[in-house]
């Protein structure tokens, strides 16, 4: 599977992802959920984007030490995409899901997923 192809899944599965979160909004309280918009400092929310882009920038480089750790050298853009995958799989059970991660880094790259699943634990 080709950068391309996974780009064009991820815009799939993004898209999915939010008309069930709206779906599940106007099926639930969203009077209530109107309300807590209303409520909400907003002036916090790019401060809260901002701490969760750096956190997430500092996961991404420790994804790239712990390749480098293992001789791996992935170019970039494939590196930062499955790291990226891993995200819709954040949700399982201790993480387990992101073991996906170690499956598209097989795909790609051709590794062993025996070898690259402890990065994910770690």
């Amino acid at each position: 599977m080709d950068i391309a192809q996974i780009q064009k899944k991820f815009g799939y599965g993004l898209l999915f992802a939010l008309l069930v979160y709206i779906g599940f909004s106007l099926w639930g309280d969203s009077r209530a959920l109107m309300g807590n918009f209303r409520t909400f400092h907003w002036i916090y929310f790019p401060l809260i984007l901002g701490l969760t882009t750096i956190g997430y920038v500092f996961r991404f480089l420790k994804w790239e030490i712990y390749l480098r750790t293992l001789r791996l050298h992935v170019p970039f853009k494939r590196s930062l995409i499955i790291f990226l995958s891993g995200f819709s799989m954040a949700i399982t059970p201790g993480k387990a899901g992101e073991v996906v991660k170690s499956y598209q880094l097989k795909q790609a790259e051709g590794v062993e997923m025996s070898r690259t699943a402890p990065i994910v634990l770690a």
